[in-house]
């Protein structure tokens, strides 16, 4: 790659349709664009490598950019277009467990790891639903994203509560916090371990560590890592579907927490790359509008959705 971040031999993309990328995934505003308008026509540089210069940018994320998204929607009625030149063929990417120690459930999770309350017993019809509605025999690893459309409203909970119950039955599940924005997953767990997160080792072409839970020798915990500006990239990129198709080929569950789905279009890019979504709504709290319009989205993402859980809590 140049210094302008473009390939100098074969460029798949148009000068202003690297400028309109940049400006849509760096979300830069009218007054950071004017600056780096006014440094390329000084510098006689392209927009790319004034934005560079100036430090609003590094090459490495104008790369990660332009190996993933080729062009971004133009129009509310016009899909995001994917460059298939742009598509690397990755083999599988699995998560690495480290060893000992392990982590614990949190008090938090103490309905589903616990047992004997009102809630424990609805979490386990919900876990038998759900097996109802997935096992098919030869079909593989069942990958399912847990979506809802504003905070608080319980779905990283859920997520997590479910992979336990699932792992109480010896079923193969990791889970996986998708939340490279504000991730919360492993607040839910006690003496976790350092490791390498989801958001990390998808900068790094590196295979995600995940860590084990005591008593639950089955499942297995993948944390999201340091919070990144990157996000919708690295969920939207071919490392992630090879990480996912990874997880499928290794584990009979993939539970993916998600962030809030009306705060930015991550948890509909996860659950469009996983194929299976269950929504996680909270009684007095969630606003049926906003859920049916989620549901729409995700019916425009291909996504097939297996139902809705309404917590009271």
């Amino acid at each position: 790659m140049s210094a302008t971040g473009r390939d100098s031999t074969s460029p798949l993309v148009s000068e202003q349709e690297e400028r309109a990328l940049l400006i849509s995934s760096c979300q830069f505003d009218a007054e950071r664009v004017q600056q780096v308008d006014d440094h390329a026509g000084e510098s006689g540089a392209s927009f790319t490598a004034a934005a560079i210069e100036l430090g609003f940018v590094t090459s490495r994320e104008v790369e990660l950019i332009l190996r993933t998204v080729v062009r971004q929607p133009m129009s509310r009625d016009r899909a995001v277009v994917l460059h298939p030149a742009m598509r690397r063929q990755l083999p599988a990417l699995f998560p690495k467990l480290l060893p000992p120690p392990l982590a614990a459930a949190g008090p938090a999770l103490a309905a589903a790891s616990l047992g004997g309350s009102a809630r424990g017993e609805a979490l386990r019809d919900l876990r038998t639903e759900l097996l109802l509605r997935t096992v098919q025999p030869g079909t593989g690893g069942v990958t399912l994203a847990v979506l809802s459309p504003a905070r608080g409203e319980g779905r990283s909970l859920l997520a997590a509560e479910l992979a336990i119950t699932l792992a109480q039955l010896g079923r193969s599940v990791v889970l996986v916090d998708a939340d490279l924005r504000r991730p919360t997953l492993r607040t839910l767990f006690t003496g976790v371990p350092e490791c390498r997160g989801l958001a990390e080792s998808l900068l790094a072409d590196r295979p995600p560590q995940a860590f084990g839970v005591t008593a639950l020798p089955t499942l297995a915990v993948v944390p999201a890592g340091a919070p990144s500006t990157m996000a919708l990239e690295l969920l939207s990129g071919d490392l992630f579907r090879a990480f996912l198709l990874g997880c499928r080929e290794r584990y009979e569950f993939t539970l993916i927490d998600t962030p809030a789905a009306d705060e930015c279009t991550d948890a509909v890019a996860v659950a469009s790359v996983a194929g299976n979504a269950l929504l996680a709504l909270r009684a007095g709290t969630s606003e049926m509008a906003r859920a049916e319009a989620l549901l729409g989205r995700l019916e425009v993402a291909g996504t097939r959705v297996l139902g809705a859980t309404l917590s009271h809590f």
